[in-house]
């Protein structure tokens, strides 16, 4: 009886160092995916500031080509948006 008693308690022993090596195991995983989001976070901040300075440029681009044809327009005296040249012109272009 007492040896059933001692075995219960190894048992319980087993039990709590196992329960410890798992908790270790799960505290190592998540250390591990823990710095996998930090860097996947870096990269995607690095991304972003890449993006926007990207869409500064083409909204900087968009306007100045807005200005000249705003610009075209008053040279030529026609819309913004229609075409000044020739369709002459056009033609002879496509064949370069």
């Amino acid at each position: 009886m007492l040896l059933g008693i001692f075995n219960s308690d190894d048992d319980k022993d087993d039990t709590a160092a196992s329960s410890g090596d798992e908790a270790d195991e799960i505290l190592a995983e998540l250390k591990k995916k823990q710095a996998e989001l930090r860097a996947l976070s870096h990269q995607n901040a690095i991304m972003l500031r890449h993006l926007h300075k990207q869409a500064k440029e083409e909204l900087q681009s968009q306007e100045l080509k807005k200005k000249m044809a705003a610009a075209d327009a008053e040279v030529s005296g026609h819309p913004p948006g229609k075409s000044v040249r020739s369709k002459k012109f056009e033609s002879d272009l496509g064949k370069i």
